[in-house]
């Protein structure tokens, strides 16, 4: 893959709508260029502050107000070009007016419609939420976490470098996630392969529980139904439900979920 063909996928990466062998394409690529790396990473602060400013907004939409406003502000630079130019017929001003609100309202509702997380997903949210308390925050599971290494040898090979996988996203290299640790860990009898990071100052779960074949793929993270005071969000990775939780915002959850989940759906589609 090209630096410019990674530019010109970079969004719908980031919105988790690529295939996974393509976002697995990207990954090799950014692991060897520096260049994108960073390209990327600044993509990913630019989205995560335009979310939270829309999200912070009282109203998402484009008024009638602002519309006009755009117009207005159009029309103005119409008659300077008029000036410079030569002659723009209205009708210029509001197209470009109209295409401008058109491209404005497409992006917020692209940017605030979530994909809907399965049933099973969703019924699954308590247990990761149980296990972020109990295992990340107060240790106090009945079981003692065994090594990825051990969980490896037992159940799957693929767990042994599942804290490296992780430790290729954008963030964690640019240091705004730190990774604390990572283990294999049981909680009411689901079993998870868990890496505990910190991101903002809180300690988050980063879960993958084996669930066999994934019926229905769901390629981008979406929100699980919050549990013990937790945010929750959800993906799938190939015969595993992946889970986020923390206590950050639930905008803030499903921006970190967003960042990993391509990186573990291409990781255990090789497998």
């Amino acid at each position: 893959m090209k630096c410019a063909e990674l530019r010109a996928m970079a969004e719908s990466y980031l919105a988790g709508e690529l295939p996974v062998d393509t976002s697995h394409e990207i990954i090799t690529h950014l692991d060897r260029c520096e260049e994108c790396r960073t390209e990327l990473d600044a993509r990913i602060a630019l989205r995560q502050t335009l979310r939270r400013a829309f999200l912070s907004s009282e109203t998402l939409a484009p008024t009638g107000e602002f519309t006009e406003r755009v117009r207005a502000s159009l029309g103005t630079e119409a008659a300077a070009g008029r000036r410079w130019f030569g002659h723009v017929t209205p009708w210029i001003a509001i197209a470009a007016s109209v295409a401008f609100v058109l491209t404005v309202s497409w992006q917020v509702l692209r940017s605030t419609h979530q994909p809907e997380a399965s049933s099973a997903l969703a019924a699954l949210a308590a247990h990761a939420a149980g296990d972020h308390r109990h295992c990340a925050l107060d240790h106090s599971l009945e079981e003692l976490p065994i090594s990825l290494d051990e969980a490896a040898r037992r159940y799957n090979p693929a767990y042994a470098t599942l804290r490296e996988v992780v430790s290729q996203s954008g963030p964690v290299r640019g240091g705004t996630i730190e990774i604390l640790g990572a283990h294999w860990c049981v909680f009411d009898g689901r079993s998870f392969a868990h890496v505990v990071v910190r991101h903002r100052g809180r300690v988050a779960s980063i879960l993958l529980t084996p669930i066999g074949q994934t019926p229905a793929a769901l390629t981008s993270a979406a929100q699980c139904p919050s549990s013990e005071g937790f945010r929750v969000a959800c993906f799938d990775a190939r015969g595993h439900a992946g889970f986020v939780v923390s206590d950050l915002t639930d905008s803030e959850n499903l921006d970190l979920a967003r960042v990993v989940a391509p990186v573990l759906q291409s990781y255990f589609a090789r497998g």
